[in-house]
């Protein structure tokens, strides 16, 4: 019985690594390091599995013991998860957005993204050419003034993002208060 609750354990572990990175909870960044803990955890997870399936088809086939479903149904969850969590791509499910914006830089490869969400959470975004940082806070409108409330975000991002815009009339743009130093945020329609 130990043995065999050991076995769960040692597979939900690897589960658990396995899908830990594409949970949207506080600041987080993706690129290659994630590319290559997705490809080592799963590895171990999907070796993991089937020495246990191999296993408990032997001792099905030799001793008449019955099948151990329980590796499978675990297999199939975190599968399940890790499938529906990278369809997802980061993006909070539970809140639904209210703005999104982007910046594009010419002469960098470079570019941010914005989302303000329902709960008056946002989520700031700066990608880089081989990877990107999302950096989360909360966030206040008044008027057409949007304040971001994050005393680190113009470092954080490396002067990428403001701390206090102006939306235009049309709410189709974010215009920084220190136009000269930060870039202007247009909303970006795409879903």
């Amino acid at each position: 019985m130990k043995s065999k609750s050991l076995k769960y354990i040692a597979l939900i572990v690897f589960g658990i690594l396995l899908i830990k990175n594409y949970f949207p909870f506080g600041d987080y960044c993706k690129g290659f390091i994630q590319g290559l803990q997705l490809i080592l955890f799963g590895g171990i997870f999907v070796l993991l599995f089937s020495i246990l399936t191999v296993v408990n088809l032997f001792q099905v086939f030799k001793k008449r013991a019955k099948f151990d479903i329980v590796p499978m149904l675990i297999f199939i969850l975190f599968s399940m998860s890790l499938i529906f969590l990278m369809e997802l791509d980061h993006k909070k499910f539970w809140v639904k957005s209210t703005w999104k914006g982007s910046i594009q830089f010419e002469d960098r490869p470079q570019s941010g993204m914005l989302f303000l969400y329902k709960n008056n959470t946002f989520e700031a975004t700066h990608n880089y050419a081989d990877f990107s940082c999302t950096y989360v806070g909360d966030y206040e409108i008044k008027q057409d003034t949007l304040l971001l409330i994050r005393e680190t975000i113009i470092t954080d991002t490396d002067s990428l993002f403001a701390n206090v815009y102006v939306f235009n009339t049309n709410k189709t743009k974010l215009i920084p208060i220190l136009q000269t130093e930060f870039k202007i945020i247009e909303e970006d329609l795409s879903k």
